[in-house]
């Protein structure tokens, strides 16, 4: 008999279970109850007499022991591995001893390491601790496989061997499941086989390019409202493909009747019809990107297939279009946000560098210099992040434009590239798993920390992060199909602690860490006070914290201008006006003719909340 964990399949023939038995019409009546099942991996045995008054036994055709009650139990400890035999003859009170040609037996194999042949799994990691003698050895397993890459979410077989000096050994094995950090993760909307390919994402809304008509349409989704229902964008004969959005806006190309390519736009969740933003018969305009006002596109001569493909800024406000920063080379894959464009830029020696343009001031910055490919910049708030190849495998990097310093963010066997930028949220694709499995990994720009959010065995592209939202596009259906998955609760490096900046007064008053936590504990419940020496290339931090009445860390000396993170015990969060802790700006929310505008910013468990009120209230207090 084969058994199974219901995770899991059958183990090898010789791995099964057995029994038998000789049925006789002249059968004794003495009985053996509880035999070992056969293979067992017990060295003990605990085995019942039935059936007579006395009983005598014999263990591998050894000597009989002294009759004994039926009341006591044969106990038999230590045995080694092989076949064992138990012979028992009995009487009846008064009566005569059964022969011993005619013994009642038992017999089964002990086999310690039974059920632990897994020869018929594939093994995907392995370990040997050597010399452990009586020491207490703890292990940790991340789900990787030997070579480093995160294995596909499913059950796995954890076996633990261990050996003596004599050779002899025994197993232990568990099972254990490995799954996505996104467990909730979906196809975002579908009810065809059809394939969805160039997903992108911004604020509350989701755009991709949908093959259910036969040829490519542009759909979109309002993913902050739960409904589900997809809205059709554009559709026609020819096809439309890779939409951008700024969360307003959505602009595409779209091929035209006479073959060239023009971009076209439209408002998000507005009645109003699509409108065209070039319509230029003797150009190519492709790759699109919007943050309103401005459109910026790639452009080039449909009578010169061979000319190099330039950017231009159109402006929705005015109508107008301008080249952005013309150059005899190509210009590829521009980004915008808030009026700043990132592309990649052959006009220099090399595979691609990155350049940056500010159209409110006209400034051209030239980001990178690298013989080396870098490709697929992003741009969000201070960040700019690209691919690139400067280390053999394609890593990531970054540009500070508050600190005007580059920064390499990974550093990894695998390549890395697609990089997303929500805030300081960085989603991306990375291939530990295979050429063809890749997988979403995320980092976060304030202390550069990583981790996987996925790792089904599939093909995923295209990252993108939206209303706590992780969306992509996908290939484990066999067609290329659009994802959507919740981001994890994960907690950035300033997470759940309020920024404090130091003034004057508070250095002439307190002067060190020490004195300032004393007071605030007492005022507030303050329980840490964390320093910031550098953020860049790594963060170094000084921190002191309240434990057993007292602060404890180093007490520096406080420093006007500067910021200092606090945690606090309890509180009550309000989101009206908070500071920005990395970037000095404030960010606000507030309501202006009953509607509510502003940045939607995140807030912390803890954070200090200013409220403008319209009439004074004496008598409120918070918490009541």
């Amino acid at each position: 008999m084969k058994g199974r964990s219901r995770y899991g399949g059958y183990l090898v023939d010789d791995q099964a279970v057995h029994v038998s038995w000789v049925v006789a019409s002249d059968a004794p009546q003495t009985t053996i109850i509880n035999a070992p099942s056969t293979p067992a991996r017990e060295t003990d045995a605990m085995l019942w007499v039935s059936g007579v008054d006395l009983y005598r036994y014999t263990i591998d055709s050894g000597y009989y022991r002294p009759e004994t009650e039926v009341s006591e139990p044969i106990v038999i400890t230590g045995l080694a591995e092989g076949t064992h035999v138990i012979s028992v003859i009995g009487k009846l009170d008064g009566g005569e001893w059964q022969l011993e040609e005619n013994a009642t037996t038992v017999s089964w194999i002990v086999d310690r390491n039974y059920g632990f042949d897994f020869s018929n799994l594939p093994q995907v990691y392995h370990i040997d601790i050597e010399d452990v003698g009586g020491d207490f050895i703890t292990y940790k397993w991340d789900g990787r496989d030997e070579s480093g890459a995160v294995l596909s979410p499913g059950w796995y077989t954890v076996r633990l061997t261990v050996r003596d000096e004599l050779g002899r050994s025994t197993s232990l094995a568990k099972l254990v499941s490995i799954g996505d950090l996104m467990a909730d993760s979906d196809m975002l909307w579908d009810g065809t086989s059809a394939s969805q390919k160039n997903v992108h994402a911004f604020g509350r809304w989701a755009v991709w390019q949908d093959q259910r008509s036969g040829n490519w349409d542009i759909f979109a989704l309002d993913i902050g409202n739960g409904s589900g229902v997809a809205e059709i964008i554009a559709q026609g004969q020819l096809n439309q493909e890779r939409p951008k959005t700024d969360g307003r806006y959505i602009v595409w190309e779209d091929r035209q009747p006479d073959g060239n390519w023009d971009i076209w736009g439209k408002e998000l969740g507005s009645a109003e019809a699509p409108f065209a933003i070039t319509e230029t018969a003797d150009l190519d305009e492709q790759k699109p990107a919007i943050y309103w006002p401005w459109v910026v596109y790639q452009s080039r001569p449909i009578e010169d297939p061979e000319a190099p493909w330039q950017l231009m800024a159109y402006n929705m406000e005015t109508g107008s279009a301008e080249d952005l920063d013309p150059t005899i080379q190509d210009q590829l894959d521009p980004e915008i946000y808030r009026g700043k464009v990132v592309w990649q830029d052959f006009r220099n020696p090399g595979y691609g560098e990155i350049y940056l343009k500010d159209l409110k001031t006209g400034e051209v910055r030239r980001v990178t210099d690298d013989p080396y490919s870098q490709y697929h910049p992003v741009i969000c708030e201070n960040w700019i992040v690209w691919s690139d190849t400067r280390d053999t495998q394609s890593e990531l990097y970054g540009y500070n434009l508050l600190r005007d310093a580059e920064v390499r963010l990974t550093d990894t066997p695998e390549n890395e590239t697609r990089p997303y930028l929500n805030g300081k949220w960085l989603v991306y694709e990375e291939d530990s798993a295979g050429v063809l499995t890749n997988n979403l990994r995320v980092l976060h720009l304030s202390n550069f920390a990583a981790m996987n959010l996925t790792n089904f065995d599939s093909e995923k592209e295209r990252p993108a992060l939206a209303s706590g939202k992780v969306i992509w596009q996908d290939k484990r259906s066999g067609r290329s199909k659009v994802m959507m998955g919740s981001l994890p609760n994960l907690q950035a490096i300033f997470n759940n602690y309020n920024t404090v900046a130091v003034t004057e007064g508070m250095v002439s008053y307190l002067g060190d860490a020490h004195t300032l936590l004393r007071l605030w504990n007492s005022q507030a419940g303050v329980t840490s006070i964390i320093r910031y020496r550098s953020l860049v290339p790594t963060p170094v931090i000084e921190a002191v914290i309240w434990e057993n009445g007292q602060p404890l860390g180093p007490n520096f000396d406080l420093e006007a201008g500067t910021f200092l993170w606090v945690r606090f015990d309890h509180s009550k969060t309000l989101p009206i006006r908070i500071l920005d802790s990395e970037t000095g700006r404030w960010v606000v929310a507030a309501v202006v003719d009953d509607r509510i505008v502003g940045e939607d910013f995140a807030i912390s468990r803890v954070s200090v909340v200013m409220l403008d009120m319209k009439m004074p209230v004496s008598s409120w207090r918070p918490m009541e």
